[in-house]
């Protein structure tokens, strides 16, 4: 009892840290200094000069993890397995995040309503505003918790490899966003840090309905 409970505290708390990053940026972005802007601004514009043509399908490929095709692929054969497994939890926990993302990615997005870049030619046609990038918010979201379900059973040190793996690949598809021009370096930042606390947050949720992990 007393683990599971210093297990939620830690989950809250690192939801609550990048609830509060996100916060920070969305305010900054609001200034009307245009202080982060004229950095996001400049930010891309060197992105766009160092684009090289070798790197651009790789960037295809990557960011595509990030698309919400493949992000419903990746959580429909999820929850199957689960299921299969008889981990009801488990599959209702990702089927959570990956919807509770998409509905955040839109509820934020026309809420801000910030428009696309357009300092850069992008490479690739997105349509819809731009902050939050639901590529990297819904990525990092369901990567980090299928990291999450996947690892319970493992000691706590292979767990917190697996978090960083997951986010370290998230963190890819937000790099690539910002190479092929679709999205300010603010907008994938602030993706993955909304991502990565709803993910925490709904491990903490579920940590009371899931078997106690090993130390």
């Amino acid at each position: 009892m007393l683990r599971s409970f210093s297990k939620n505290r830690l989950w809250v708390a690192l939801s609550l840290v990048l609830f509060g990053i996100f916060l920070k940026v969305t305010s900054e972005l609001q200034e009307k200094d245009r202080g982060l802007s004229s950095v996001d601004e400049a930010i891309l514009k060197m992105v766009g000069q160092l684009r090289k043509s070798y790197f651009t399908g790789p960037a295809m490929d990557i960011t595509s993890l990030g698309s919400p095709t493949i992000c419903s692929l990746i959580t429909f054969v999820g929850i199957i397995l689960l299921y299969k497994r008889r981990d009801k939890t488990s599959a209702l926990h990702l089927l959570v995040a990956a919807l509770g993302s998409a509905m955040w990615t839109i509820a934020l997005k026309n809420f801000i309503q910030r428009v696309r870049p357009t300092e850069i030619h992008p490479l690739v046609e997105s349509l819809g505003f731009s902050y939050p990038s639901g590529h990297s918010l819904s990525s990092t979201a369901i990567f980090v918790t299928i990291a999450i379900i996947g690892s319970r059973q493992c000691p706590a040190k292979q767990r917190v490899y697996a978090v960083l793996l997951a986010m370290m690949l998230s963190g890819l598809v937000a790099l690539t966003r910002i190479y092929l021009g679709v999205h300010y370096p603010s907008d994938v930042l602030s993706g993955f840090f909304f991502g990565s606390a709803w993910a925490f947050l709904l491990a903490s949720c579920f940590a009371n309905f899931t078997p106690e992990a090993k130390s």
